[in-house]
């Protein structure tokens, strides 16, 4: 945290207090409910959080709001990079409340005038992560613990560097960012399998495979919506990766 940065700790599944000294600022609302097996926990932490956070953004008269969603509202799809026009079928619990989150700011965004952009985050990586994708594979292949491959390595996602996420962000929040949903991805596709052999080379120890014939479906989009307002992702997956490389030699 910056020093000066003020922090308000609260539950979102209640309703928010008023903070008049924020008044007409922007909302950007991260917050969710990610893995949790219980359809409860992830009805309270994302459509019941949300609802509450857009109430607190129309009283306040926010700006603008900043949804952060999940390209899980597609669900898995074989062999296409999804786009923000395709037909929605959501996966799990995770994916249905997040489906539920944006109806209801577009809602909110046609009752109250308020000005919404959201974001279908495709599996940020980046340095200090705990949980994810990347942080999962990279923990399994030094500890050994067993992964679980798929037919043909699946499935293929399509990560972006969360500083490319931070720069959306920041893009966003300019009153030229035309409003609306985008893919927030990166370029590159990469399957499950290619991430644990590229994980592997750089750590430089084998990872323990199981292969199954469990078939799946990918998870990649198109990002040429959120292209088009001037925003370019600026950070591969091998760059990354070879950040931790550079540490396993030290």
């Amino acid at each position: 945290m910056k020093q000066g940065m003020d922090v308000l700790s609260h539950d979102l599944a209640e309703p928010l207090p008023d903070v008049p000294d924020l008044k007409c600022a922007s909302v950007i609302h991260c917050a969710a409910e990610v893995r949790s097996p219980d359809w409860e926990q992830h009805w309270r932490g994302n459509v019941v959080a949300t609802r509450n956070v857009l109430e607190w953004a129309v009283r306040h008269h926010a700006r603008r709001f900043v949804l952060f969603s999940t390209g899980s509202v597609y669900g898995f799809q074989a062999g296409r990079r999804m786009k923000e026009s395709d037909v929605l079928a959501p996966s799990g619990y995770y994916g249905h409340t997040k489906y539920l989150v944006e109806e209801i700011c577009r809602s909110y965004a046609a009752l109250f005038g308020l000005r919404v952009v959201m974001f279908r985050l495709y599996f940020p990586f980046g340095p200090g992560q705990t949980a994810g994708m990347f942080r999962f594979v990279e923990d399994a292949v030094r500890q050994g613990n067993r992964l679980q491959i798929k037919r043909d390595g699946a499935p293929r996602v399509t990560p972006i560097h969360i500083d490319d996420v931070v720069e959306a962000v920041v893009c966003s929040l300019a009153d030229a960012f035309p409003e609306g949903t985008y893919n927030l991805c990166g370029d590159e596709d990469v399957s499950f399998l290619e991430l644990v052999e590229r994980m592997e080379s750089r750590i430089g120890r084998p990872a323990n495979i199981e292969r199954t014939d469990d078939v799946s479906g990918d998870m990649m989009a198109d990002n040429s919506a959120l292209r088009r307002t001037g925003w370019t992702p600026r950070h591969t997956i091998d760059g990354y990766l070879d950040q931790i490389q550079l540490k396993e030699k030290r």
